[in-house]
């Protein structure tokens, strides 16, 4: 089912307001479009879970994601007040606290009449009629007049689906937004309601906006994440480019690098919709550099992980969470590594197998990323 989204709606309005529209440069398809989206001294702003800025010349947003630990408020990252978004507890028998989506607070939630608390969700005592009910780690469904509960395996979720709830991956990768075609889709914090909006005109980096005109007069399909008129590197897009069997895909709502000390590990996140990849080096430190291949000794060691989205996900002994495929073969190279606060740039090719051993190949895998 497709829902509107007020913030989607609102942003497209405010756009067409504050655009100078060009009649001349949409003239083959009756389209106009606007000389500029923005005003690149405007201050950043927050756009779902995501910081907004302006690229210089005005005529892109920038994305740029916050830690994990904090969230976007009034245009800047903020540590969260609870670090469990979209889930929730039991307060007491006939309350819920939730965690909100963007961890800005916990919400207090009473229970309706006839209803208790279990596994932090309000749910109907007498469960005789009712279908399933999705609650904080799995669902419960009523058998013989009695409510059964059944737990979600880690990296599972509740998706409801009509009367029936089953635990299942992902549906969407947590607080994304990416574009399928022209609708432009928003996932929740736990990934199991993506929203889905129709654009009127286009979409760019998850988002609805009006096209944009270039000098020429004619339209500027430039996306949202193309930053190739921000000088200021800080603020740069982050994305993971690279082929899989022949297939150019573009992860750039979900990219980032981060070194966590105590593991030695640096490793680079990727994820779109319901795939993602993992680029992990160890043991390393943040300002890795060199090349580094499986058919060179090295003590670093490099594991490519990817996740196809909608197969059958397991754990790797090397990867971090779910994935459907891990390296037997790689060659990266980091050609540019600032440090925490800096930039990561790398190339990189892999061959993956699966559970079966089944072998897929990874190619013209290119990195540019922002420290998390």
């Amino acid at each position: 089912m497709r829902r509107s989204s007020g913030r989607n709606v609102a942003f497209a309005l405010a756009l067409v307001v504050m655009a100078s529209l060009a009649p001349g440069c949409g003239e083959d398809d009756g389209k106009l479009c606007a000389q500029s989206l923005c005003d690149p001294s405007e201050a950043a702003v927050c756009d779902g879970f995501q910081v907004r800025r302006c690229a210089a010349g005005g005529k892109a947003y920038t994305y740029s994601d916050c830690g994990g630990q904090e969230r976007c408020s009034s245009g800047a990252c903020v540590p969260k007040q609870c670090t469990t978004p979209g889930q929730s507890t039991c307060l007491s028998p006939k309350s819920v606290q939730l965690c909100k989506e963007d961890g800005s607070t916990f919400e207090t939630i009473t229970c309706g009449t006839g209803e208790t608390c279990r596994d932090g969700a309000c749910i109907p005592e007498t469960c005789v009629g009712a279908g399933d009910r999705c609650t904080n780690g799995g669902f419960l469904r009523c058998v013989t007049a009695a409510w059964q509960q059944t737990n979600c395996a880690g990296g599972e979720v509740c998706v409801q689906e009509g009367t029936t709830a089953r635990c299942r991956t992902p549906v969407c990768t947590p607080m994304s937004a990416v574009c399928d075609g022209s609708t432009a889709k928003a996932c929740d914090a736990r990934g199991r309601v993506e929203t889905a909006t129709e654009c009127a005109e286009a979409c760019r980096s998850g988002r609805c906006q009006v096209e944009v005109c270039d000098d020429g007069g004619t339209t500027d399909v430039v996306d949202a994440s193309d930053t190739s008129d921000t000088t200021d590197t800080a603020n740069l897009a982050s994305e993971v480019i690279f082929t899989l069997n022949g297939v150019t895909s573009t992860f750039d709502q979900n990219a980032f690098v981060q070194f966590d000390p105590g593991a030695r590990t640096l490793t680079v996140k990727a994820s779109k919709s319901t795939r993602n990849l993992q680029i992990t080096f160890a043991p390393a430190n943040a300002t890795l550099s060199g090349t580094f291949s499986s058919d060179v000794f090295n003590p670093v060691k490099v594991t490519v992980c990817y996740n196809a989205g909608g197969g059958v996900a397991g754990t790797f002994s090397r990867c971090e969470g779910a994935f459907t495929h891990e390296s037997s073969a790689y060659s990266v190279q980091i050609t540019k590594n600032e440090g925490t606060g800096g930039r990561f740039e790398a190339t990189f090719e892999a061959t993956l197998l699966d559970k079966n051993t089944d072998a897929i190949k990874l190619e013209d895998g290119q990195v540019g990323v922002k420290y998390r």
